[in-house]
C-alpha cells in the first residue's frame, strides 16, 4: 500500500488517496479492518479481495479468500474463478477448479462457460487443463464438440506404452493452445 500511496502523492502532488473503486459500505469495512483486524462481512469480501490485491494487503487478501471459499458453490463458481483470476487469488482459483472438476462434463456445456470462453479464453483453457490433468476420463475432443467454439489448436500428446502401442484416447493428455 505504501508504494501505491507514494505513487498517488507524486502524481497528485497531494497527500490524499482516492479509493473510488469501493462503495461506502466497503470502505467502512476496510477502515474497520485496519483499526480492529475484524474479518469483513461476506457481502463485501469480493470487493475487499480486489482492494487487498491492489494495495498489497496480504492478510486481508487471505481472509477474503477464506470467506469466499466458504461461500463457493456450483452456481457461483465461474464468477469466483474470474474474481480469483483478476485478484491473483490462487487459493480461490484452485478451490474453484477442485469444485468444478468432478462436474467438468457438465461445466463444459454451461452457457456461462461458453460465454466466458468468448471473453476470457486464457482462463477457460487453464480450467480445461486442470480438468484434463485431474480427470482421467476427460475427452478433449468431446470438449471441442460441446463448446461449439473453435480453438486455434488442440494438440493431443500421446505416449506409447511399453509394448509400443498407442494408448486409448482417455489415456492421452491434452494441451489447448489459444493461438500460435
Amino acid at each position: 500500500m505504501k508504494a501505491h500511496v507514494e505513487a498517488a502523492n507524486v502524481e497528485n502532488g497531494k497527500r490524499k488517496i482516492v479509493l473510488d473503486q469501493l462503495s461506502g459500505d466497503e470502505l467502512e469495512e476496510l477502515v474497520e479492518y485496519f483499526y480492529t483486524g475484524k474479518c469483513p462481512r461476506n457481502e463485501v469480501a469480493a470487493a475487499l479481495l480486489k482492494a487487498a490485491d491492489m494495495y498489497a494487503l496480504r492478510n486481508l487478501k487471505e481472509i477474503c479468500e477464506v470467506i469466499l471459499i466458504q461461500m463457493l458453490h456450483l452456481e457461483n463458481a465461474l464468477q469466483m474463478l474470474v474474481l480469483g483470476h483478476l485478484s491473483n487469488a490462487s487459493r480461490l482459483k484452485h478451490s474453484v477448479y477442485r469444485l468444478l472438476t468432478p462436474h467438468s462434463d457438465e461445466v463444459l456445456k454451461w452457457a456461462a462457460f461458453k460465454d466466458l470462453m468468448g471473453t476470457n479464453t486464457e482462463l477457460c483453457l487453464k480450467a480445461i487443463r486442470y480438468f484434463s490433468a485431474a480427470a482421467r476420463n476427460f475427452d478433449p475432443l468431446d470438449f471441442c464438440h460441446h463448446c461449439n467454439i473453435t480453438i486455434s489448436v488442440v494438440i493431443i500428446i500421446t505416449c506409447k506404452d511399453q509394448t509400443g502401442k498407442l494408448p486409448n484416447l482417455s489415456d492421452r493428455h491434452v494441451m489447448c493452445v489459444d493461438s500460435l
